[in-house]
């Protein structure tokens, strides 16, 4: 079951990981409103899809595929808002490519090694923990290389901060 839910929220994971950088801006600009904009989408479109796809017929998945839709529509609302000095001609379809591109390289390469593994320890006794593990550990690290390896804006700026804060 914890495998199910896992490839089921898969593909939420880049998206997580890239909208912390515009909420927290957000809450630095102390933008209130767009926050709570952003929450009542995410809120709104989570219990929407997770009782249309129950409806539907999908059992635990539907609850990971819903929080995607729902974080992807909230970040895709909030980010431009937040970051409107900086973005300005940002959001081109090269951009946009870039980050689906680190999505789809991060969401392919994780369920690629958590398939592998499922498959390699079946019938082992802690097979689900190191599949937790490693696909958990995997799943960031192919985020940070397709990141970098894109020229995503976001990644060289998340690089230049933690340089900085090393001295």
């Amino acid at each position: 079951m914890v495998a199910l839910a896992l490839q089921a929220y898969a593909p939420a994971i880049p998206i997580i990981a890239l909208n912390r950088i515009p909420y927290a801006m957000a809450f630095a600009q102390t933008r209130s409103r767009e926050l709570l904009i952003y929450a009542a989408i995410f809120s709104i479109t989570l219990i929407s899809a997770e009782i249309a796809m129950v409806a539907a017929g999908l059992t635990l998945e539907a609850f990971g595929f819903a929080y995607t839709l729902g974080i992807a529509l909230a970040t895709l609302w909030i980010y431009p808002r937040v970051r409107i000095d900086e973005m300005r001609g940002m959001w081109s379809i090269k951009e946009v490519s870039r980050l689906l591109g680190a999505g789809l390289i991060t969401l392919a390469g994780t369920a690629a090694i958590v398939y592998a593994l499922q498959q390699a320890l079946a019938g082992w006794a802690l097979a689900q923990w190191v599949v937790v593990i490693t696909g958990s550990i995997s799943s960031v690290l192919l985020l940070v290389s397709a990141a970098q390896m894109l020229h995503l804006v976001d990644a060289g700026q998340l690089a230049y901060l933690f340089r900085g804060s090393r001295r």
